[in-house]
């Protein structure tokens, strides 16, 4: 029995059984957490009436997964959950099929359709350098490199990079087509951290002050 992506090995929860050679009628069941298999010894050869493979969650269970063929659907999940999260949807100006919802407490969050999954991603602007020398400039902006270096080290499911023709740094993730309310909701509070804590720890260690709004 394959376990956590190994083929049969029984030291990671797999288990071989050892039956005598023929043909078997096998059934599979799921209670809980739990898979039930049967064999059962046929004279003859039946064809296979394999309708759907049991997982294991229980319907009713916060752990229960939805993969959808269109990504699209996978996304109106999320967004249900975000809204239930108090995030608003607002309507975008941009070309991109993106979506756009705001957060009192942590701001603005994009989602778009990307490579079979979904990128999420935020904006946070900094101050116009404009007034800068050129020394001056390329100062701050290694000290600002050396503030992404560490936040990138230190995030969870983040990652950030320097906009420097729009003065911000974009923040973003991606995260498979795949949705589940308990997954989902773990996912968000890394995000949450990660744009929050995250942030300002590494503003206050490179900066000792906020660069970022």
């Amino acid at each position: 029995v394959t376990s956590e992506g190994e083929e049969p090995k029984e030291s990671v929860s797999g288990h071989f059984y050892h039956v005598t050679p023929g043909t078997y009628q096998v059934t599979l069941s799921s209670t809980g957490n739990d898979i039930k298999i049967s064999l059962k010894p046929l004279s003859e050869f039946t064809e296979n009436q394999f309708e759907f493979a049991p997982v294991l969650y229980d319907e009713d269970s916060a752990y229960e997964y939805i993969v959808y063929e269109d990504v699209t659907e996978t996304v109106e999940s999320m967004c249900d959950h975000l809204e239930q999260m108090e995030y608003q949807w607002e309507d975008s100006e941009e070309e991109d099929e993106e979506l756009v919802y705001f957060h009192e407490t942590y701001g603005y969050l994009m989602l778009q359709e990307y490579e079979g999954g979904v990128r999420f991603y935020t904006e946070v602007e900094y101050d116009s350098l404009e007034d800068l020398d050129a020394e001056s400039l390329a100062l701050w902006r290694a000290k600002l490199y050396m503030m992404l270096d560490y936040y990138n080290a230190s995030t969870t499911v983040a990652r950030a990079f320097d906009d420097a023709d729009y003065n911000q740094i974009v923040i973003d993730v991606w995260y498979p087509a795949i949705y589940s309310k308990k997954a989902f909701d773990i996912f968000m509070d890394h995000w949450h951290s990660d744009i929050t804590e995250r942030l300002e720890e590494a503003e206050n260690d490179i900066f000792r002050d906020h660069i970022l709004h």
